[in-house]
């Protein structure tokens, strides 16, 4: 049994374990500081009890929580377009590996198929939470009506909520911009292809800047500044 932790240490666990949940992340010591109410030191101090106690360790150089049975790391691939050939989705268009807690998750991640992640590039979604540069996790499926999905048409990979119409199936946007897509039932059973659905968003939150005397000041949303390419989803 691991010992009992004081009030600060039990904040700063719990404050990590809401960011992996929400956020598939881990924040930093600056970003805790805020999120807690504690100095600085108070979090690395914290920090340090959680560590020789067992609750977090250190993995790849980055802080991690230690699993239990309904608790555990996963490392999930992140591709940038989609394939209906496996083998090559996971080799040419394979852009990042992240490393996540099953806790985020609301099923059982050892029963089901292995998810993996889509970049995504634009903002067709963002109406459903989901934003140019993030990481939509994808759970292997064939989806069902309302699901909101990542499929192929053709071959533009698209992230879109999923609906069977008496008359056709709509792919619909979550942004008033986007006009939904309709495709006749053959044209769908042809060129429609849905790999999975949605499960998850994970969106990288930058380093707070700093001034010279070290103090954290303002934070910035993590942007991707590079010039898109025919390789990244469109969403």
């Amino acid at each position: 049994m691991k010992p009992e932790l004081t009030k600060n240490q039990k904040l700063v666990l719990t404050t990590i374990q809401n960011c992996i949940r929400t956020q598939g992340r881990i924040p930093t010591h600056a970003q805790l500081a805020p999120l807690t109410g504690l100095s600085p030191l108070g979090v690395k101090r914290a920090i340090n009890h959680l560590k020789a106690r067992g609750y977090l360790t250190r993995e790849d150089g980055e802080l991690r929580t230690v699993g239990d049975a309904n608790h555990q790391t996963m490392r999930v691939q992140v591709v940038s377009r989609l394939h209906r050939n496996q083998a090559q989705m996971f080799g040419s268009s394979l852009v990042d590996t992240v490393s996540l807690d099953s806790a985020m998750f609301d099923f059982d991640t050892v029963a089901a198929p292995p998810i993996f992640g889509l970049r995504v590039q634009g903002d067709a979604m963002k109406g459903a939470g989901i934003c140019d540069g993030d990481y939509a996790f994808i759970l292997p499926s064939r989806g069902k009506e309302g699901d909101l999905v990542a499929a192929l048409l053709g071959d533009i990979t698209l992230v879109r909520r999923y609906s069977v119409l008496p008359v056709a199936v709509r792919l619909d946007s979550a942004n008033d911009t986007v006009r939904p897509i309709y495709l006749a039932p053959d044209v769908a059973e042809r060129s429609l292809h849905i790999c999975g659905v949605v499960c998850g968003v994970f969106r990288r939150v930058p380093e707070p800047k700093t001034t010279e005397a070290g103090d954290a000041v303002e934070f910035d949303r993590a942007t991707d500044t590079g010039t898109p390419s025919s390789e990244t989803a469109t969403v």
